[in-house]
């Protein structure tokens, strides 16, 4: 780290979030600060590369250590790409979220295929032998595509379905309003 100033900008962030969680629960009525729930939080030293540094490690991770057991400290490089899943590994377990879901489990998959899942090279001289990996585990296993312009599928699918409603809804009321004729158009068109 060869900032000061982020590191106790990220001190002073740490504590506006805090401040604010306990406010909006004691604001609802809620516990009291003694039972305040754990913020997870991960505070990345960054540059780790670097030789000289304004911000010893130390420093972080004893300021870590005098707080919950939710703050953490990983001393990472973005640039070279150091400890960058222990940085989300530790961010997972102060979480108490499963393994299974941090980064560095998934798998890469590569999108030439155009397939999330991952299939074997195609080999004419194996066009004989049948693929050992069934649907099911391929589609189970945890993988992580990076393709530009990825939609999340979710959202598509919530939007089709809002469509497909609301068309469906709008075809009874034309039919009635256009006098018994049949009309195929969305209302909302």
């Amino acid at each position: 780290m060869d900032s000061r100033e982020s590191f106790e900008e990220v001190i002073r962030l740490r504590e506006q979030i805090l401040e604010t969680k306990y406010s909006a629960i004691v604001g609802s009525g809620g516990r009291s600060k003694k039972n305040l729930p754990k913020v997870p939080m991960v505070l990345a030293g960054n540059k780790c590369d670097r030789e000289m540094k304004t911000v010893q490690p130390e420093e972080a991770s004893s300021y870590c250590a005098m707080q919950d057991a939710a703050c953490r400290f990983v001393e990472c490089s973005a640039k070279k790409n150091l400890r960058i899943d222990d940085l989300f590994a530790e961010l997972f377990y102060a979480a108490n979220l499963p393994m299974e879901m941090a980064p560095n489990h998934h798998k890469r998959v590569s999108t030439a295929f155009g397939s999330p899942c991952t299939l074997p090279p195609h080999n004419p001289s194996n066009r004989s032998k049948k693929c050992t990996l069934s649907i099911k585990r391929r589609l189970s296993d945890a993988c992580g595509v990076v393709a530009p312009n990825v939609r999340r599928p979710s959202i598509r699918t919530d939007l089709m379905i809002m469509r497909t409603k609301t068309c469906s809804l709008g075809d009874n009321e034309t039919t009635t309003r256009l006098g018994g004729r049949n009309s195929s158009a969305c209302v909302l068109q």
